[in-house]
């Protein structure tokens, strides 16, 4: 995220593994203040059933646990659709204009 009138200040980075199982949340110092995992239980669902949402949050001592919660379940809301409209725009109906 970007603080509102600093330019391009970047206040939060968050990256996530190539598996897709944990995301950390770095500051603006490059120090991890969460970690998002999924569960074992997660893992196995998506694996049986394509879906799994079950995750633990870990967050750093000090940090606001509210603002971290926020931005995963708009991390949730923006992965949702944009998995939607890849499907819309290119399985679905590939031939637009």
């Amino acid at each position: 995220g970007k603080e509102k009138g600093k330019g391009s200040k970047m206040v939060y980075k968050i990256v996530g593994d190539i598996m897709g199982r944990t995301l950390s949340f770095e500051n603006a110092r490059g120090e991890v203040i969460a970690v998002m995992a999924k569960t074992n239980k997660a893992m196995l669902k998506t694996a049986v059933f394509g879906s799994g949402s079950e995750s633990t949050i870990d967050v750093a001592p000090g940090v606001d646990c509210s603002t971290i919660l926020c931005i995963v379940f708009a991390l949730g809301q923006v992965g949702a659709h944009y998995v939607k409209d890849c499907f819309a725009n290119f399985v679905q109906d590939p031939i637009q204009n």
